[in-house]
């Protein structure tokens, strides 16, 4: 018997079952050291990257934004609000195939194609539909997700 012997009159079989618990909770214990702590560090080092990588998103001046080959926006930064007039709300409402002026349809429909490929966007120019009814040209850089 390992560390009970000193209890005395208990019997065999009850004197191996408290045994058998002690180890158990010794490897229970052990485990939680050796997985569950690294795992958490993880989970928070996982977590302090994320924000850190929200942060430059949201505080960029550039316009930058997750968007999904069908037109529509996953995520905007607040630049895209700046920038053309329109509230977040809506812009993600609309999608970027709706603020895009009609003339540059076709070509950006085809630089999406380029990136579904896995083709980088290297120096696109295509307008946006401004809220006032304008429309601004910009230059993007992209890359396929």
């Amino acid at each position: 018997m390992l560390f009970l012997d000193f209890i005395g009159p208990f019997s065999l079989l009850a004197t191996v079952l408290l045994d058998a618990l002690l180890i158990l909770i010794c490897t229970l214990l052990a485990l939680y050291w050796w997985l569950y702590r690294p795992l958490v560090r993880h989970i928070s080092e996982h977590n302090q990257a994320e924000e850190e990588l929200s942060n430059i998103f949201d505080l960029t001046p550039e316009m930058i934004c997750v968007a999904a080959p069908d037109g529509k926006f996953i995520k905007v930064n607040p630049s895209w609000e700046k920038t053309l007039g329109f509230s977040t709300e809506e812009i993600m409402n609309m999608g970027w195939i709706n603020l895009i002026h009609p003339d540059d349809i076709s070509s950006t429909e085809k630089e999406v194609t380029e990136q579904l490929a896995g083709n980088n966007t290297i120096n696109f120019v295509n307008r946006y539909r401004c809220k006032d009814g304008t429309y601004r040209t910009f230059e993007w850089k992209a890359s396929p997700s």
